[in-house]
């Protein structure tokens, strides 16, 4: 059983609503907080994260990644995700939380 929404990330992206460029920062010398940012565009289901520090861990990027030739960025479907910055060093990904009885084991995979 999948528990992941839109594990995929085929979903329509105009379903993210209110959380399209949602993001938690998690800034290396002060609590964790949520914002929005302009240039993070979230797949519906999931929230972008990042680490923060001033001139060590920058902000990055994200966006779908669509290919005609899907191939080559994707492992299957035609869409994707990617999160980049330009000659700067990141620490970020996607996170998504979901309900599990106590307990469970659970597995997970990515590509």
């Amino acid at each position: 059983m999948n528990l992941l929404t839109n594990g995929t990330f085929e979903a329509e992206w105009s379903a993210s609503g209110s959380l399209a460029h949602r993001v938690r920062v998690f800034p290396v010398d002060k609590p964790a907080y949520d914002t929005d940012v302009g240039n993070i565009f979230n797949p519906p289901g999931w929230i972008a994260w990042h680490r923060y520090q001033e001139g060590v861990w920058a902000q990055p990027e994200g966006r779908d990644a669509r290919s005609a030739e899907p191939v080559r960025r994707m492992r299957s479907g035609a869409k994707g995700y990617c999160l980049f910055t330009f000659s700067r060093r990141h620490d970020c990904g996607l996170i998504q939380i979901v309900a599990v009885e106590p307990d469970s084991k659970v597995t997970a995979s990515c590509w």
